[in-house]
């Protein structure tokens, strides 16, 4: 089964809980989501946005509520992501648009003001290869936004390693962010850096919290096994030692010059 089937198996999987995933979370200190406050920095009355990986539509319905006379487009891998989406914009006040389709084979010619990736890419077999399709889709003076986990991101479970490539959580240091656009004709306008720190009533609790975001599935690539005995007891231990776990989200946005 190839990488991106598996992928929308999972989230097709998790979909019907996916808008209430946060109360798995017993308490919360910093700010977790740093794109729903810095996209009214960016985003105008008027402009066409396309926001990929949507899953079910929270961010263009909030725009929706907002900014008037736009085109939202909001596409997904999973099907029941989309139907949801569809579903939650029956009452909007813009054109919007939400679409099951794999973006590297997303081929309109239309050109968009905004392009967004909001904790998308580290699900994403090929995200340089996305980042170059957005590139190409994006129209001159046109923005593209990025929100990715950074390398403290559970860190208490999962220790970053420096210098390895395919961190096993999806984790995006810095560098690797800012080389992906370095042969582009870009201006990077936006690093914001955002850690919070996260508490679970229990384990169990926690281990519900990775399933509902796809972090559990991504380290047995996508597939429906479970983690080895050993390495569950690892987590564990860790888990059991820490006092609160750390999440942490880049946030970047992206300037294309004329």
């Amino acid at each position: 089964m190839k990488e991106r089937n598996k992928v929308a198996n999972v989230f097709t999987n998790i979909a019907p809980e996916w808008n209430n995933k946060g109360h798995l979370i017993a308490s919360c200190i910093g700010q977790k989501n740093p794109f729903k406050t810095e996209y009214k920095n960016w985003i105008r009355n008027g402009m066409r946005i396309l926001d990929v990986g949507c899953g079910a539509g929270k961010n263009l319905l909030k725009i929706d509520s907002e900014y008037e006379d736009c085109e939202l487009y909001g596409i997904d891998i999973s099907e029941k992501m989309v139907e949801i989406a569809k579903q939650n914009s029956a009452n909007a006040m813009n054109r919007i648009v939400f679409s099951n389709i794999d973006f590297l084979k997303f081929n309109l010619e239309e050109k968009y003001d905004v392009i967004i990736f909001n904790y998308v890419l580290h699900h994403m077999e090929k995200p340089q290869l996305a980042v170059e399709k957005a590139y190409s889709l994006l129209k001159n003076n046109g923005l593209i936004m990025i929100t990715v986990p950074g390398t403290e991101y559970l860190k208490e479970t999962f220790p970053y390693c420096q210098g390895v490539d395919d961190d096993s959580i999806g984790r995006f240091p810095r560098e690797k962010v800012e080389n992906m656009f370095e042969t582009f004709e870009v201006v990077q306008l936006l690093y914001k850096k955002s850690i919070f720190l996260m508490r679970f009533d229990s384990y169990e609790q926690y281990m519900q919290y990775l399933k509902s975001i796809g972090t559990y599935q991504k380290i047995v690539n996508y597939s429906q096994k479970k983690w080895s005995m050993e390495f569950e007891r690892l987590v564990m231990n860790s888990y059991l030692n820490a006092k609160y776990i750390t999440g942490h989200y880049d946030m970047y946005v992206y300037f294309k010059k004329e």
